[in-house]
């Protein structure tokens, strides 16, 4: 907490990227922009952003089977969040794998099934809001219906047999990399695709998938609608409702 060099490299990246952003536009503009924002969407915006970090730290804290306390959590999905925001690809969602295993001292393979099960969750969870939404935005006679929902089903059904079947292709891989190998990095590997097969198995046992895929369309909405209220405390002082 106290070294200076990780604060001087955070603060040069911050003020980077401030310096860049800056110089493409008006500053007055942007000062007047934002005074202007609508106090009761900003704060809608605020309130759901918390609400969907609470939720994703309960949804964590389910997956770990409870082993690491909600507001370490919470503090630990805040980084993660911001990780994921400042690095491409997702590449952020890393440092939750390094978070829980550093930090929270979980085993590797915990942190691991636990971003694997939470990935595929969120993709069954979009299916029927992402159908939803098509037919809101665009209405039915912009859409193929059958098409729409063959759409839905079917991506919601890609993310359930990758789900079912990540525990028996790790311990295939496991035993294809070679748990017994002579070298020493491929032996480790190989032991940690099975650890984490064992740990996905033993989520599944432990009857978690309502709470945590009813948590995921939690994620998803307070994700969204806090995006739509943003968009709103900018743009309704301009006149668009």
């Amino acid at each position: 907490m106290w070294r200076w060099q990780p604060w001087l490299v955070s603060f040069t990246v911050t003020g980077g990227l401030f310096w860049y952003l800056l110089s493409q536009i008006d500053i007055s503009e942007l000062v007047r922009t934002a005074w202007s924002m609508t106090p009761r969407h900003l704060w809608m915006f605020v309130t759901l952003l918390l609400a969907g970090v609470i939720s994703r730290a309960l949804r964590f804290w389910i997956l770990l089977n409870r082993t690491v306390p909600i507001h370490f959590l919470t503090a630990i999905v805040m980084a993660r969040n911001l990780f994921v925001d400042l690095l491409p690809a997702r590449l952020g969602e890393l440092s939750y794998v390094y978070l829980i295993t550093k930090r929270a001292s979980r085993p590797t393979e915990d942190a691991l099934a636990s971003l694997f099960l939470a990935v595929l969750f969120d993709v069954v969870a979009l299916t029927p809001l992402l159908f939803l939404a098509a037919l809101i935005v665009g209405g039915i006679a912009d859409f193929s219906l059958p098409l729409l929902v063959t759409a839905t089903i079917s991506l919601a059904a890609v993310a359930c047999i990758v789900m079912w079947a990540a525990a028996p292709i790790g311990t295939w891989l496991a035993n294809w990399i070679g748990l017994g190998h002579p070298v020493a990095w491929r032996a480790q590997l190989a032991q940690l695709a099975e650890r984490t097969a064992n740990a996905l198995r033993e989520a599944y046992s432990r009857q978690i998938i309502v709470p945590v895929l009813l948590l995921s369309m939690v994620i998803r909405l307070c994700k969204f609608g806090g995006y739509c209220f943003l968009v709103l405390a900018i743009m309704a002082p301009l006149g668009y409702t």
